[in-house]
């Protein structure tokens, strides 16, 4: 399970573990999301997805397992509803939501089969499970590099997958798979890359760009899952 202590992270100004402006892009682009629906965001972090739903008039709550994160996030963003839970024993009732959303999640959950089946449970009949989640091809290379270890990423990205287990995974609890094809590339990510590798990551990238690669091979997955 993912390390629910951000307290340096936040302290050094760090709060978004998500890539704010692609997840937005994605979810726009589905086009499910409707004033009258309940959402529901699992890892909302400090809440500024939240916020921002909120904020244009949709219906959204979420949680995250950080207690740092929701404290920091309560005074960043009031207006957000979120609280303390996991993403593998959700606190509510079959049939709640409308539309469950998570960004960087799937893969911090060791119990990824017990998650699903709670998302499914919790999803009204006809729901759909919109997600983001690194690809196990291309993330694990970058973790191996980043920790030095062939292993200390397992701790952190136990449940990382590939474009074809993911289908496999989602269609075994009942969903059926579109996966969106959604441009990774801003200043968020350059970031990420130029903390790790300097400016030559970032260069780098720029010659081999990700979302020029077909879907099998992205860094990311941006899945929509109707639950059948």
């Amino acid at each position: 399970m993912l390390n629910n202590d951000y307290t340096a992270d936040i302290k050094k100004g760090k709060i978004d573990r998500s890539n704010f402006e692609a997840n937005i892009r994605f979810l726009e682009g589905t086009e499910l999301l409707k004033k009258d629906l309940k959402i529901l965001e699992v890892g909302c972090g400090a809440g500024r997805l939240i916020s921002d739903l909120t904020q244009k008039g949709f219906s959204a709550i979420g949680f995250d397992i950080s207690k740092s994160l929701i404290i920091e996030g309560n005074m960043r963003y009031p207006d957000a509803m979120k609280f303390l839970a996991s993403g593998d024993s959700m606190p509510f009732s079959n049939s709640t939501f409308d539309i469950v959303l998570s960004f960087d999640v799937l893969e911090h959950i060791s119990d990824v089969q017990g998650h699903l089946s709670e998302v499914r449970r919790i999803l009204k009949t006809g729901g759909f499970y919109l997600f983001q989640t690194p690809n196990k091809l291309t993330n694990m290379p970058f973790e191996i590099i980043i920790n030095r270890s062939f292993t200390e990423y397992k701790k952190y990205h136990c449940s990382l997958q590939t474009f074809w287990s993911l289908k496999k995974l989602l269609n075994a609890h009942g969903f059926t798979l579109t996966f969106s094809n959604i441009p990774i590339m801003n200043e968020f990510i350059e970031q990420k890359i130029e903390d790790v590798f300097g400016s030559t990551g970032v260069y780098l990238l720029k010659i081999v760009n990700p979302d020029k690669l077909p879907i099998p091979l992205r860094t990311n997955f941006y899945v929509c899952g109707a639950k059948k």
